[in-house]
């Protein structure tokens, strides 16, 4: 989604309005040329977001835009993060509060690109396999990464070059690029993405080891990396509305050792990869997964 925000920061606080009551406070071109209009035309919806207070007010057509999102969740900047995919993009509040450049009262435009979690208005949990087409790239990084794939495949069919690729959940130990979005600490996150998303260095290293050694007998194939999920596909809509309670029916000491340490499980989880193939075909799964991640836990 394309965000075009007009950015208002008031000397004192604001609670959030209808934007019709703002709009008849417009001047005479403004009703000329409408904005709210032209964005409900072309397909977006326009807010107003106070620095000050935090508070958002939207366009009527907001729902229309975004869909059948809770309005609790949209009155706020803050809770308006969470329906934020953290791997879409700059949030809006780096754009703006972290660009380093300095409004000297006509204002700074600025555009951010970012997409809403599948669980915003998702009735289940995506299931990842190597059988669901490719997920729209969301940004460069998915797009080059695409690119890459096709290449790939293509060189397959000109040359017979053996080829296994490796879809990869993640395993880099830096911190989110959405942490300020993520109620959970960096570590805590991670441990939590080990059920369905995310896979040690080690095991990383191995899996290419042995597409190395099976790539000639295989020819050509596409591959998931990544921790065994313990989910199955009738979970997939108990996960988006209740994560905790599913994790805790497959590890029921889950709850004491987060609790020690502070930790909680993600309330949604809207996406879950399965590495089952990779178990089949290659005979490789990650030695690492969230049963070992527990087990560490002190």
């Amino acid at each position: 989604m394309v965000s075009r925000d007009r950015i208002i920061a008031a000397n004192q606080s604001r609670e959030p309005c209808p934007v019709q009551q703002r709009r008849r406070a417009h001047s005479g071109t403004a009703r000329i040329l409408d904005p709210y209009a032209i964005f409900a035309a072309i397909g977006e919806v326009p807010y107003d977001w106070w620095i000050d207070s935090d508070a958002l007010a939207w366009g009527p057509n907001v729902h229309g835009v975004l869909g059948p999102l809770d309005p609790a969740a949209l009155t706020s900047g803050k809770s308006y993060a969470q329906l934020i995919d953290p791997q879409s993009g700059s949030s809006r509040f780096d754009a703006v509060m972290r660009s380093g450049r300095r409004d000297e009262g006509a204002g700074i435009p600025y555009l951010v690109q970012y997409a809403l979690r599948a669980s915003a208005a998702a009735q289940e949990a995506i299931w990842i396999d190597e059988t669901l087409s490719p997920l729209e790239p969301r940004n460069i990084y998915g797009v080059t990464k695409r690119a890459a794939e096709e290449l790939c495949r293509l060189f397959n069919h000109l040359h017979r070059l053996p080829i296994l690729i490796l879809r990869t959940s993640r395993f880099f130990p830096e911190e989110d690029d959405m942490a300020h979005a993520i109620a959970q600490s960096g570590e805590n996150t991670k441990a939590n993405e080990f059920l369905f998303r995310r896979l040690a260095v080690d095991d990383v290293a191995e899996a290419h080891v042995v597409a190395l050694a099976k790539a000639k007998d295989i020819g050509f194939d596409t591959f998931i990396i990544s921790a065994m999920t313990p989910f199955s596909r009738s979970d997939c809509r108990e996960l988006i509305v209740d994560a905790p309670s599913v994790v805790a029916r497959y590890f029921p000491d889950y709850l004491d050792k987060y609790q020690r340490r502070g930790w909680t499980m993600f309330g949604s989880i809207e996406r879950v990869y399965d590495a089952s193939k990779a178990k089949r075909k290659l005979g490789f799964a990650c030695r690492t997964g969230f049963r070992e991640i527990l087990d560490g836990l002190r």
